[in-house]
């Protein structure tokens, strides 16, 4: 079986048949999860955008949008370092793709969408993992 059998191809990129699955079950869905190991073992995981269809899904701090602007402009990953409440944390953000046709045609056709020209293959958000360095 080659890659036409397992991935699909969008701009030049190939994604695994069960990303679709994996990324519409993902969506608009944080997550905490307890890791082994260390003091503090918590993390966070949640798809944010610039463009959000719920704005409570937009940027909370000045590094969330500094990592969607990038993956944005650039599809690449962006990682910096940040505090909140007095808690030092490594925050990597992952651009999100719109890797099928449900994720193009939901965020074009939701009537709260402050975009409709989403193509196959588009960064749409980021994913924002959060990690605490203490």
């Amino acid at each position: 079986m080659g890659l036409a059998g397992e991935h699909r191809r969008f701009r030049g990129r190939f994604a695994p048949e069960g990303a679709v699955r994996a990324a519409v079950a993902r969506a608009d869905v944080p997550l905490r999860r307890r890791t082994r190991g260390g003091r503090n073992g918590d993390f966070s995981y949640s798809l944010l955008s610039l463009h959000p269809i719920n704005k409570k899904k937009g940027p909370g701090t000045d590094l969330e949008q500094q990592g969607l602007q990038r993956v944005l402009e650039n599809e690449e990953k962006f990682y910096g370092e940040e505090e909140l409440c007095g808690q030092r944390y490594f925050t990597a953000v992952y651009p999100d793709f719109a890797i099928s046709d449900a994720c193009v045609d939901c965020h074009n056709d939701h009537k709260d969408s402050p975009r409709t020209d989403i193509e196959l293959g588009d960064v749409i958000g980021g994913g924002v993992i959060r990690i605490p360095m203490d």
